[in-house]
């Protein structure tokens, strides 16, 4: 296969710390599309420097990670590509990596995802979260003892941080569903694929480093932006999935729940939540509105949310 039918995606957003490692992991090894989300930190001009090779497409504005990867999905569609690999900018590949997906690919054409193992940054222990993916395969768990692997298991949801996809899945599947800014849209996606029929899978004998365990997660405070953020994304990752069937009366549920948090915050005076959950009670409606009309979209095949 010629390097030019493989399109690997790479969104970037003040990334500089991981990108030279990142970009010559893979340049040799398929046609780079790297979607910058404005970044402040000197990455497009490193690029353009050191990079020429790479199609860089510059955003005006921070997309987020869905949208930014659907601007390289419709370039890498325009220009004839049969499959796409999309990784993270903290992710570094093995050699030969694209030639071991793309016989995978050949050989398990059911299959709309395939990832491959996620190791931590050190190449020395499983990824976390990959690691509770590939547990929700009872045979990978049982070969792992052995390190005796099949090409190919399959699990209901792997993190998004290196997916290897054939053309065609995205053309009857789409995109990633705009409601989601960062984080969620991977769920999602895989919740879209089983929906219309793939499966997804996780390929052990191929390896990647995801090099992001020295991030500090700051604990979330109640009623702050992160609280809200999260809040929504867990409404639309429970809601959105259109395995599941949702009533118009999940709205409503959540709106008594809220109104009664806010009637107890009057009793007791307590203005502060109060505020809180009448904000919360507020955004539930907008919520579920673009709940259901992304329903109403990726329950069709088609190549949604790709221009």
């Amino acid at each position: 296969m010629k390097k030019e039918q493989v399109y690997t995606i790479i969104v970037t957003y003040n990334g500089m710390q991981w990108l030279d490692k990142c970009i010559k992991s893979i340049e040799n090894q398929s046609q780079v599309i790297i979607v910058d989300n404005c970044s402040t930190d000197g990455t497009v001009a490193f690029i353009e420097k050191n990079f020429p090779e790479v199609i860089l497409l510059k955003q005006a504005k921070n997309l987020g990670f869905g949208k930014a990867n659907n601007i390289g999905l419709t370039y890498a569609l325009n220009n004839g590509a049969e499959f796409v690999f999309l990784i993270n900018q903290d992710v570094y590949v093995e050699k030969n990596i694209v030639e071991q997906l793309v016989l995978v690919a050949n050989e398990n054409v059911d299959y709309g995802i395939i990832s491959p193992l996620h190791l931590k940054g050190k190449g020395e222990e499983l990824d976390t979260y990959f690691s509770f993916c590939a547990s929700k395969n009872e045979q990978y768990q049982k070969d792992a003892v052995t390190k005796q692997f099949s090409q190919i298991y399959s699990v209901p949801m792997v993190n998004g941080a290196a997916w290897f996809m054939p053309i065609k899945v995205v053309k009857e599947i789409g995109g990633f569903d705009p409601i989601f800014y960062h984080y969620g849209e991977d769920h999602n996606f895989c919740q879209r694929m089983f929906y219309h029929g793939f499966k997804i899978g996780i390929a052990p004998n191929i390896k990647i480093r995801h090099d992001r365990e020295a991030r500090i997660k700051k604990p979330i405070q109640l009623f702050s932006n992160s609280y809200f953020d999260k809040y929504e994304k867990q409404l639309k990752v429970n809601h959105a999935n259109i395995n599941v069937n949702l009533s118009k009366v999940t709205c409503s549920q959540q709106k008594r729940k809220y109104l009664k948090l806010i009637i107890k915050s009057m009793l007791f005076l307590n203005f502060k939540y109060l505020k809180g959950y009448y904000k919360q009670f507020k955004s539930i409606t907008p919520i579920f509105k673009s709940i259901y009309k992304s329903r109403q979209i990726t329950m069709k095949k088609g190549i949604h949310y790709i221009k």
